[in-house]
């Protein structure tokens, strides 16, 4: 196939200099010839499941009435898997998202993102395609010439030229020319990290495998004869009469900087706070003439689709002539008022104190204990001189649950109880004494602070029906909590903090984080049961109950000083959980994106971990004890590992390749998976202990893909399991060192590839 005749050819000059295996730049040296056996492409996307993260958690934002502000969102949410900056290339084949190593090569990222930003990739092609080796581009437009080129960059190598990376193509025993051509690897290319000073590899694929190795199938010609750096040209499609058109090329369309996070935000309040969101920064400008409080969602989504919500509290202060103070006195006395919904609140203080209320609204006024107007609502409550025997209570009577609202409540004495009865608690309440009951039915992103009783060891019983992001911390330990739902809307992590509590007993989520400060000698946490499921950071002291829930989500973050009896989950676990031990442990349905870290140092007695039993799966996870583990039982179990004594393992492997990464004589006692016929049983996993028992895998796919995995032990007691593909039983049995085991193996008649099982001395 040749060139059409109209096409401009611009001229080739050659060096001197021709290298096997080098990958030059086109316009100066030929490229290199066709390799031998490689790698296939990695076809499988770089891609972590959960990028964007909340770096800094934005305030509650006070505003004057007409008042109005701006927030740069981008310091306040990052990518932390992708550091680097990231650029999409547009090609006629699809889109390929690269990061780049802007701290490792700086000169290199430089250099490219000049020649991006000026636009002189716009229109380029792929010029050079050789199979299993490499994909290069940055060089020519259609018409042969060759991109305007800046001063060659200093090379940076080091970062190895493994598959799917992009490197800078340069000439021939000359490291420091690279300018404009770049190359993209199809395979681990070792020769080229030590070839010509190394080749400067400057970033990586993060979304467009596919896309690439597109390209990579493409029919590649040799037109050498128009431009000599196309003699491994790759071309799409072909002209009825064999001849490379326009359209045959495969373009670089344009090469852009895509910012990693995009943004969007919602107002549950939006006739208060309509925010909006322009290249990143958060416009809030409350609509003119109201105040109260509004919750702003913001959410941040990352190039794959994956969203990181932060909730935002906007407070808007009335203006004089728009504000009400209605003096209060206790002995029963009342006040009622009328939202703006035609909702109807009644605020009670019973027993001794006095108080000022504050309400926004306009046209206001109050008359026999009922204040008018237009607009009107509750923005704060001030208490004074209140005692253990006084009563504060707001109680809604219209038809919506949390009909009543209310903003900061402030208290400087105790309180023998406080009741919001169909309201909701949109701001912060401090009570400096103590209270005896704590009855709110809704509450949302504030924080609730109560001081100590007045007798030390005197609780607090806490009841509530919907909680919302919210914080409460008590001086006094707490009684009974009863909760409908304590839930968290966002990944800010609320708290609970308290010296401790009696008995907790939720009917859906309990997903505050619970933080109590026991010295670790009495139980700071007695029962404990959530049907619903539990998040947070946990830290708790002292002596455990049995816990039930009902599920784990990827929030929870617990640390338990003391061994757990008993931990049983209805639904799923996911999470962090670190603790002495565990003796029993039983999941209804999977375990996902889960670290189990056990403590307690090897006792030939007791086991770290006694039985773990889950429902269905175990995948993305890891299982760690320092001493020994009992029973598992499972399904199935995919990309996780189950270690006993252990070290972490250095990068690349699954299980260890030394007997000096096991730090301990400590042992599993068995592994049991029971998976359906159409799935794997143990896939791309590792189990490692100095001594392994009896494992029962079900099945197994020995080639993985060319990442190896598998069991690893000083002994191992018996393996049995099944290749999935070739139907053949792997069975080894009472294995004390490396020669009994490929006496065995060898028996077994199966290549075992990627699937590696080790005796470790």
């Amino acid at each position: 196939m040749r060139l059409l005749s109209h096409l401009q050819v611009f001229p080739i000059v050659f060096s001197a200099v021709f290298d096997k295996i080098a990958v030059e730049r086109g316009r100066r040296t030929r490229g290199a010839s066709a390799r031998g056996a490689m790698l296939p492409l990695e076809r499988l996307e770089r891609r972590a499941l959960l990028s964007a993260v909340v770096t800094e958690v934005i305030p509650t934002l006070d505003l004057p009435e007409g008042g109005s502000t701006a927030i740069d969102l981008r310091p306040k949410f990052d990518d932390p898997q992708h550091p680097g900056t990231v650029t999409q290339f547009e090609t006629s084949q699809g889109n390929i998202l690269v990061e780049l190593f802007d701290s490792r090569t700086p000169l290199t990222v430089a250099n490219f993102l000049n020649y991006v930003n000026s636009g002189r990739y716009i229109n380029t092609i792929f010029h050079r395609s050789v199979s299993n080796f490499v994909v290069q581009g940055g060089g020519y437009d259609r018409l042969g010439v060759h991109v305007e080129e800046f001063p060659p960059v200093p090379n940076e190598p080091g970062i190895l030229n493994n598959s799917g990376t992009i490197a800078m193509a340069k000439l021939g025993n000359d490291p420091n020319s690279a300018t404009s051509e770049w190359f993209f690897n199809l395979r681990d290319n070792t020769d080229l990290n030590t070839q010509n000073g190394g080749f400067t590899v400057f970033g990586q694929i993060i979304s467009g495998d596919a896309t690439l190795q597109a390209i990579a199938n493409l029919q590649v010609v040799n037109i050498s004869d128009v431009n000599r750096a196309w003699d491994h040209l790759p071309v799409q499609g072909q002209s009825s009469n064999g001849q490379v058109n326009n359209e045959n090329f495969v373009l670089v369309n344009t090469i852009t900087v895509t910012p990693k996070l995009s943004f969007a935000v919602s107002s549950d309040t939006p006739n208060l706070v309509n925010p909006t969101i322009s290249s990143g920064v958060l416009s809030v400008n409350p609509v003119a003439g109201q105040s109260g409080i509004a919750h702003l969602s913001i959410t941040a989504t990352d190039l794959f689709g994956a969203e990181t919500v932060q909730t935002v509290r906007v407070r808007v202060a009335a203006s004089a002539p728009r504000t009400l103070d209605v003096p209060l006195s206790g002995n029963g006395q009342s006040v009622t008022w009328k939202q703006e919904d035609k909702e109807t609140g009644t605020f009670s203080l019973f027993g001794p104190g006095s108080g000022v209320l504050r309400f926004s609204g306009d046209g206001l006024s109050v008359q026999g204990g009922r204040v008018r107007g237009a607009n009107v609502q509750l923005e704060t409550v001030n208490l004074t001189g209140t005692t253990s025997g006084s009563t504060m209570s707001i109680i809604g009577r219209g038809l919506k649950r949390g009909s009543a609202r209310v903003g900061e409540v402030t208290v400087d004495g105790s309180l023998s109880k406080v009741a919001l009865t169909k309201a909701v608690l949109l701001g912060d309440m401090t009570v400096s004494g103590g209270v005896g009951r704590l009855n709110i039915d809704f509450a949302r992103s504030g924080a609730i602070t109560v001081g100590a009783r007045s007798r030390p060891q005197s609780t607090m019983e806490i009841k509530l029906n919907s909680w919302s992001d919210e914080n409460l911390t008590s001086a006094a330990p707490l009684g009974l909590i009863r909760s409908f739902s304590w839930g968290n809307s966002d990944v800010v992590s609320e708290g609970l903090k308290a010296p401790s509590i009696d008995s907790v007993k939720a009917l859906g989520s309990f997903s505050p984080g619970v933080v109590l400060a026991g010295d670790g000698t009495n139980k700071t946490l007695g029962r404990f049961r959530s049907f619903g499921p539990i998040g947070g950071v946990w830290s708790v002291p002292g002596k455990l109950p049995v816990l039930a829930v009902g599920s784990v989500a990827g929030d929870f973050d617990g640390t338990f000083d003391n061994p757990i009896s008993v931990l049983n989950v209805r639904g799923s676990f996911s999470g962090l959980l670190t603790a002495p031990s565990i003796q029993s442990m039983k999941v209804g349905s999977f375990m996902r994106d889960a670290q189990l870290t056990l403590t307690a140092a090897l006792d030939p007695k007791r086991k770290a971990l006694g039985s773990l039993q889950v429902g269905q799966s175990i995948t993305r996870s890891a299982i760690l004890a320092t001493g020994n583990i009992g029973s598992v039982k499972a399904d199935n179990i995919g990309s996780a590992v189950i270690f006993a004594g252990v070290t972490p393992q250095v990068s690349g492997e699954i299980v260890p390749t030394a007997a000096s990464e096991f730090t301990s004589a400590s042992r599993i006692d068995s592994v049991t998976l029971h998976p359906s016929n159409k799935t794997v049983g143990f896939a791309g996993s590792g189990i490692a202990a100095s001594s392994v028992g009896a494992l029962s895998l079900g099945s197994t796919r020995v080639d993985n893909g060319g990442t190896t995995y598998g069991i690893a032990g000083r002994t191992i007691d018996s393996i049995k399991v099944r290749d999935i593909v070739s139907k053949k039983s792997i069975t080894v049995k009472s294995v004390q060192d490396a020669t009994a085991l490929a006496t065995q193996l060898a028996q077994v008649g199966l290549d075992l590839k990627d699937f590696k099982i080790s005796v470790l001395s």
